[in-house]
């Protein structure tokens, strides 16, 4: 008989979202690569509604003047996603103003941590650079960024993951 030990799979959030990338643009699975925030939200929140059933779709901060609605809520690990669309090099600005708008908006006392989610249809600006952004700007290291490239890597280019502090 089956015995009922439980097998246990433990990744790291941000780890499973930059693995996320080779998934969200199969062709064999989805007709195309991402076309927009929306495609890149849906595919992303899919995946990761297996691993965290208590996924939360669009959750809203209630504030005094204004609400606040980030793209994915994660309660069990107090974590908050928000997804960008980056397809233009025009638009890094504009993308950077909103990374920044929303890092105020979304404080709370019921999320803890931070994560955006910026998906270029090719490479604009490295996910280091972005990080550089928050850190410059006064963001907490609670906030962080994970950059995914709509391009494949090019020959002999590794993807590089930061290490880990600590």
């Amino acid at each position: 008989y089956p015995s009922d030990e439980r097998t246990q799979i433990t990744k790291d959030l941000l780890q499973i979202i930059r693995d996320i990338h080779y998934t969200i643009t199969d062709k064999a699975l989805f007709k195309s690569v991402p076309q927009d925030e929306k495609d890149v939200h849906i595919r992303i929140e899919g995946i990761l509604k297996c691993v965290f059933p208590d996924l939360k779709h669009k959750p809203t901060l209630t504030k005094p003047i204004k609400n606040f609605e980030p793209d994915t809520g994660i309660p069990s690990i107090e974590t908050l996603i928000e997804y960008k669309f980056l397809s233009r090099p025009e638009d890094v600005g504009t993308i950077a103003d909103e990374v920044l708008a929303d890092t105020r908006g979304y404080n709370s006392k019921d999320w803890r941590r931070f994560i955006y989610v910026i998906y270029e249809t090719k490479r604009f600006k490295r996910e280091n650079e972005w990080v550089q952004l928050l850190r410059q700007s006064g963001v907490p290291e609670n906030t962080t960024v994970v950059v995914l490239s709509g391009e494949p890597p090019t020959r002999g280019e590794k993807k590089k993951i930061p290490a880990k502090k600590g």
